[in-house]
């Protein structure tokens, strides 16, 4: 089951770097649920210019780009 969900889209290097990071912190892809943007109007009308987006428990941990918060949030 996962436990974070990451908004992204096809294309977004934002996207991969961010997914990267998480990664090499130690996050299991396993525990990632990949959620396209482009394919729910809400989603991309909600994140369309925040993405990469990464929650857990719909608790928004980073957007963007990953700092030093919520690089804490998910060692934890």
């Amino acid at each position: 089951m996962a436990t974070y969900r990451f908004y992204t889209k096809a294309g977004c290097g934002l996207c991969e770097e961010m997914l990267e990071e998480v990664l090499a912190l130690g996050v299991p892809e396993s525990e990632l649920e990949f959620v396209d943007i482009e394919q729910r109007p809400e989603l991309a009308a909600l994140y369309g210019v925040k993405i990469p987006v990464i929650e857990r428990g719909g608790v928004e941990l980073a957007a963007g780009r990953l700092n030093d918060q919520s690089r804490a949030a998910l060692r934890q």
